[in-house]
């Protein structure tokens, strides 16, 4: 159970929803996938297609590395925004936008975890 939990923090961070697919939730893993992946497409079309750079704005930076692989690979493919040229001010709803993504993310990634019920008594077993 620990290793399949486990496997589903790591599929869950590189696709977001994934780890409700892999735990057999199906609809909850779709509707997390379409609207994460949405949240962050949407935050990258209102950045004017740019990334944070970390040195630019760390917090933004490491909240947006939450959405996984929608991250690494929008950090890679798309052009950052040039140091000093380009104000962060400019793009800062797309970036919000991107960073919240990857927020909610971890939050449904935590989600994973099972809860445990707690006895009769009120104590936890």
């Amino acid at each position: 159970m620990r290793l399949r939990i486990a496997l589903a923090f790591i599929v869950g961070w590189a696709l977001p929803g994934g780890g409700d697919l892999l735990l057999g939730r199906r609809r909850r893993g779709l509707l997390l996938f379409l609207g994460l992946s949405l949240f962050f497409a949407a935050g990258v079309v209102l950045s004017d297609f740019r990334v944070a750079r970390f040195d630019d704005d760390p917090f933004v930076r490491s909240a947006t590395f939450g959405c996984g692989l929608f991250a690494a690979v929008a950090g890679w493919v798309l052009p950052n925004a040039p140091a000093g040229r380009v104000p962060l001010a400019c793009h800062d709803v797309g970036l919000l936008y991107t960073a919240l993504a990857g927020l909610a993310n971890a939050i449904v990634i935590l989600s994973l975890v099972p809860r445990h019920e707690g006895t009769p008594d009120g104590e936890a077993r």
